[in-house]
């Protein structure tokens, strides 16, 4: 008789039925291709094919598979590009890639609404007059700081864990051993960057910039990341894209709001 609807059954039980999950893909005689989604992180699957006729259903030879774990470091999801260090997914404050997140002024780890040396944690109201990270006394107090200490850490801070923010190396390293390029993900545009040794990739989204009251400045066009690496006096290092440039490094007034990329060993 001939077949009116085939397809495959799944469950996390053995030897699964029509009654259980199902995926249908049309009907006839001829080899077939079902694909399963919304399957549970490291979980045993079962899978039969079946085919049905006016006679009945009949089911072929069950097969077994275990879905893979996500790679999660204290709840946050992250992706092994073959560097020295694992890169998160999302930035602090998102809930997935293409989201901004939060701003942070370096150093800070809390957002704000207003990112200017008067609103600055480690200074008294001007780039002149710095508390902590300084290596210059006509600046203020020197303490020869070039890394965040993890208190300061925005990463830290917020997801716990072994996450913190990127050295200005790991960045360096990132931008070398990748290949970037400018695209768009889900309305979102920013950087999809590819490891050259795994093909694995995360999307970096163009979040902009936070200048005094001017929250997500250049938003969709620019992406500015923080590092936890000091580069003096009022500068701290970053990593900066639009539509013109490849990704690079540089630095930025530590006072303004940047977003943050975390990264764990």
């Amino acid at each position: 008789a001939t077949v009116t609807e085939r397809g495959v059954v799944y469950s996390t039980s053995q030897n699964p039925t029509t009654s259980n999950n199902k995926v249908t893909n049309g009907s006839g005689t001829g080899s077939f291709t079902c694909s399963l989604s919304d399957l549970q992180d490291g979980t045993t699957y079962y899978v039969r094919a079946y085919a049905k006729n006016s006679q009945g259903t009949a089911y072929g030879n069950q097969i077994a598979f275990v879905t893979n774990k996500k790679p999660i470091e204290n709840g946050h999801e992250y992706v092994d590009l073959g560097l020295s260090v694992k890169w998160a997914t999302c930035n602090v404050g998102a809930s997935k890639p293409e989201d901004i997140g939060d701003y942070f002024a370096w150093g800070e780890t809390r957002p704000k609404n207003n990112y200017n040396w008067s609103t600055y944690k480690y200074c008294n109201g001007s780039y002149r007059t710095l508390t902590k990270y300084n290596s210059h006394s006509s600046q203020g107090i020197v303490d020869d700081k070039t890394q965040l200490d993890l208190s300061d850490d925005a990463a830290y801070a917020n997801w716990g864990g072994s996450w913190r923010m990127p050295t200005e190396t790991e960045i360096t390293e990132l931008i070398t051993n990748c290949n970037c390029t400018y695209t768009i993900q889900n309305d979102m545009y920013g950087y999809k960057v590819t490891s050259k040794s795994n093909g694995n990739s995360i999307f970096l989204p163009a979040g902009g910039y936070c200048s005094g009251y001017a929250l997500g400045c250049e938003v969709s066009y620019t992406g500015v990341y923080w590092s936890s690496s000091h580069s003096h006096v009022e500068y701290s290092c970053d990593v900066y894209f639009n539509p013109n440039y490849y990704i690079k490094t540089g630095v930025n007034y530590r006072s303004e709001g940047l977003t943050v990329r975390p990264v764990c060993p």
